[in-house]
């Protein structure tokens, strides 16, 4: 766990359960076909909705975040760091993952399977498909805006298990589903 990380403090921690917060990165710029996907930066829409969400996420406390791990690609990085700035949390606590970055659902699983049961409340800024086929597996209800994990969408779970190893499919008691079009 990392010191500072404070987001959230104002509610009580049960420890029957772990929180996994799942933040599909923000819109990002196409304009420019050479270069690489990797280093794809947000574009004006993404930079808008970021910050948007990280105001709303503040708002809608919910547990103490102790560990923030992102996808080094351009356009998570840049999310998570805004996301962070918004909850008043030091963007120097964000753990970069490589994994994140085009983890399948089988890899995205083995991450949060192997976090450590210190953490109570962990939040992932990564990429879809993977991201929404996590959600959807963790909680079968889970449908996103109808379509799909949008872009700057967060999925907040609450997960019935004690140790992050015992993470499975329908595991997610509850699921609370935000992004951009709806704030």
């Amino acid at each position: 766990m990392h010191e500072g990380l404070q987001w959230g403090a104002d509610r009580p921690r049960t420890h029957d359960m772990k929180q996994l917060t799942l933040i599909r990165h923000a819109k990002s710029s196409w304009s420019d076909v050479s270069m690489g996907d990797f280093d794809r930066p947000l574009n004006a829409r993404g930079l808008r909705d970021a910050p948007r969400m990280g105001v709303h996420l503040k708002a809608a406390s919910l547990l103490p975040v102790d560990r923030m791990l992102s996808s080094p690609a351009c356009r998570a990085k840049t999310t998570a760091e805004i996301i962070a700035e918004a909850l008043g949390l030091a963007t120097e606590s964000i753990e970069f993952e490589r994994r994140i970055y085009e983890a399948s659902l089988r890899g995205l699983f083995e991450l949060v399977r192997g976090l450590d049961d210190e953490a109570g409340h962990v939040v992932l800024f990564g990429h879809n498909p993977g991201f929404e086929q996590l959600a959807s597996a963790l909680n079968p209800n889970f449908e996103g805006d109808g379509e799909k994990f949008p872009t700057c969408g967060v999925a907040n779970m609450d997960l019935a298990i004690d140790s992050w190893g015992e993470a499975r499919e329908g595991c997610a008691a509850e699921c609370r589903f935000y992004y951009p079009k709806i704030l």
